[in-house]
C-alpha cells in the first residue's frame, strides 16, 4: 500500500511539473501548423512573475511578438485552439491584453470560448 502511494505521489509530482514551464521569449513564439505548442505551460509563469499592467504596449510587443489578433484596443494572442472536424473551432483559449489611448496596458487576462 505505501508503495502504491508512493508511486501515486511521484507520478503526481512529475504531471505538475510537466505543465508548467517558465515563461521563454522564443518559446512562446514558436508554432506548429496551427499550434503554440509552449504557451498553455507558460501562461500561469508569465502572468505570475512579469507584470504587463501599467507598460507600454510596445514594451509587450516586443516580448510576446506581434498579437494574433487586435480588435480596437484589445489584442489577443492565442494559447490553445481546438477544431471540431468540420474545421470550426470548438475550444480556444487566449491571453486578452486591454490598452487604453495611449497604448499602455490596463488589463490582462485569459478567456476561455467554447462552441
Amino acid at each position: 500500500m505505501k508503495l502504491l502511494r508512493s508511486c501515486f505521489f511521484v507520478g503526481a509530482l512529475l504531471l505538475s511539473l510537466g505543465c508548467k514551464q517558465k515563461f521563454d521569449k522564443e518559446k512562446w513564439s514558436q508554432k506548429k501548423e496551427w499550434d503554440y505548442p509552449h504557451r498553455n505551460k507558460m501562461v500561469k509563469d508569465l502572468l505570475k512573475n512579469h507584470e504587463l499592467k501599467g507598460k507600454p504596449f510596445s514594451d509587450v510587443r516586443a516580448m510576446l511578438g506581434e498579437p494574433d489578433d487586435v480588435d480596437g484596443k484589445q489584442a489577443y494572442y492565442d494559447i490553445i485552439m481546438k477544431y471540431g472536424s468540420d474545421m470550426e473551432p470548438t475550444y480556444s483559449k487566449e491571453l486578452a491584453i486591454s490598452f487604453n489611448a495611449d497604448s499602455v496596458v490596463m488589463a490582462v487576462e485569459v478567456q476561455e470560448h467554447k462552441n
